[in-house]
């Protein structure tokens, strides 16, 4: 092994403090990732993950390939689910560093781009979820990283890993399409256009193609729904909100005390002469806020471009402390940014117990969501989504283990949405329960299974939505999480029996896209 790795040198250098950020972004969520439970959408993946397929209606295929398989590898708990994306989410930070480092940034400089992504809500909370968010994040990174050295060094043959990466990411999430239209329009507009003279840029949109062409013809074999599901999800629970209104979510989505280094980033790209090679980037970063903002997109969308921003942030605040006579200043934001850090962790991180975390939410005054009545639920709606799931299927089991065998043996269950039908499935086989079927999103393609639907037990679904189609119905229970979700708290569980046309018959008309 070489000796130099163990060298003072190489222990105090750049790479190696990154490497120790890192490090500690994964630890922290090691520790405390077991502490709520598997989130809605991890539940989904996994539930996905057993019907693989080239493409779902509200996301594309590479996070259910992984969770079919993460089983096997790692095992079925809260943290082999997690260890993957806890890893991803350690390499952002190590990417932060490195992208800070090529604009030419400075120890302190790159410890301040990656310290701003170990305190940003939005990188902590979704870095070590196995959802599409953390993937997506790396991606773009990634992409930003190969892009900037393409301008510095004028590799073309760079390109082709661009387009193995945007396949990548493509296939995980499709919000990359945005990062590559704004990358594709920035160098039409500017003199990097010369570029496209080169044959590798060409072969690298052809790299990314073929990666991509399987969930396409997915799509084209499905009607476009994920099409069909973000037109629905864009009147349903995107509702618009005017410029300012997403500036502040930025803002809230990321760690308000980031805001100097957002616009010290902006400023970088936009006005700052010896930064005018990446004067690119600025405007990238302008068009997607507008296309977010006219889509209606949710506020998180554009979190993984503010790794290039805070990059290019710290990079100017350490030329003008470097100019200055404020030496003081670098410690001085370190320990700023580090205090930060401490006090939106709980808010970020399932570290405290449910009751303390939601103390602590009110103790800041960030009551994020209300209830159907309009009382507040002092709880991050990240938090909600994991809190309540095995609890809700003990109680649907309650109902189905009350049956007759010979009802049991034909009786049907029945979810609104895909969380809760995802957490039959995960948590049922223990109680008893069959795989549950429902209308929501891609479970809908899953369709009715073998069941007649004669006999049925419904969680969360409400009364008026089935009353028509069966002669009997009972409700046999109540789903109570005061802190859930407002729909998911007071779900209605009931026993339906006597169904008046085959439910296949009415499944067409089942059909939940948003």
């Amino acid at each position: 092994m070489d000796k130099k790795i163990f060298s003072r040198q190489y222990i105090l250098s750049d790479t190696a403090i990154l490497i120790y950020l890192s490090l500690l972004k994964f630890c922290i969520y090691f520790f405390v990732s077991h502490q709520y439970g598997l989130h809605r959408d991890e539940l989904y993946y996994i539930a996905c993950g057993e019907h693989l397929d080239f493409g779902y209606v509200d996301h594309p295929p590479m996070i259910p390939f992984l969770a079919a398989f993460i089983p096997a590898i790692f095992g079925n708990s809260t943290l082999a689910f997690r260890l993957l994306p806890m890893t991803a989410g350690a390499v952002i930070v190590f990417m932060a560093g490195i992208i800070t480092k090529e604009l030419g940034g400075k120890t302190f400089a790159q410890i301040t781009a990656a310290l701003s992504i170990i305190i940003s809500r939005s990188f902590i909370t979704l870095g070590g979820l196995l959802t599409t968010n953390v993937f997506d994040q790396l991606f773009w990174a990634l992409i930003l990283y190969i892009l900037i050295l393409i301008i510095k060094k004028k590799n073309y043959r760079l390109w082709l890993y661009i387009g193995l990466i945007a396949g990548l990411g493509l296939m995980t999430k499709h919000t990359m399409a945005f990062l590559l239209f704004g990358i594709i329009i920035g160098i039409i507009f500017t003199d990097y256009r010369k570029m496209l003279y080169s044959k590798y840029p060409w072969y690298g949109a052809l790299i990314a193609f073929v990666i991509f062409l399987p969930n396409l013809i997915w799509e084209m074999n499905h009607n476009w729904a994920t099409i069909e599901f973000l037109q629905k999800a864009s009147i349903n629970r995107m509702a618009g909100i005017n410029p300012l209104e997403y500036l502040r979510q930025q803002l809230y989505v990321l760690n308000p005390i980031l805001l100097p280094l957002w616009i010290a980033g902006l400023y970088y790209f936009l006005f700052y002469k010896k930064a005018k090679a990446y004067r690119m980037f600025g405007w990238i970063y302008i068009l997607l806020l507008i296309i977010f903002i006219l889509m209606r997109g949710k506020s998180y969308y554009l979190i993984p471009y503010y790794l290039l921003i805070f990059a290019g942030g710290a990079v100017f605040i350490e030329i003008l402390i470097s100019k200055s006579n404020y030496k003081w200043l670098k410690p001085s934001i370190i320990v700023l940014l580090i205090i930060a850090g401490i006090t939106i962790m709980p808010l970020a991180l399932p570290i405290l117990p449910i009751d303390k975390c939601a103390d602590y939410v009110h103790f800041w005054g960030m009551t994020e969501q209300y209830d159907e009545n309009g009382n507040p639920i002092t709880l991050p709606p990240e938090f909600s989504d994991m809190i309540g799931w095995e609890a809700m299927v003990k109680n649907v089991a309650k109902v189905y283990n009350s049956l007759p065998p010979k009802e049991k043996e034909k009786c049907a269950v029945m979810a609104n949405n895909y969380g809760q039908a995802s957490a039959i499935d995960f948590y049922g086989a223990k109680y008893g329960l069959p795989k549950a079927i429902s209308g929501h999103n891609n479970y809908w393609y899953w369709g009715p299974r073998d069941y007649s639907g004669d006999i049925m037990i419904t969680v969360g679904i409400r009364l008026r939505s089935l009353r028509k189609a069966f002669n009997n119905v009972e409700q046999k229970g109540t789903i109570k999480n005061k802190y859930a979700i407002w729909y998911e708290n007071n779900q209605p569980i009931y026993l339906w029996k006597g169904i008046k046309l085959p439910l296949r018959k009415l499944w067409p008309q089942m059909k939940l896209f948003y």
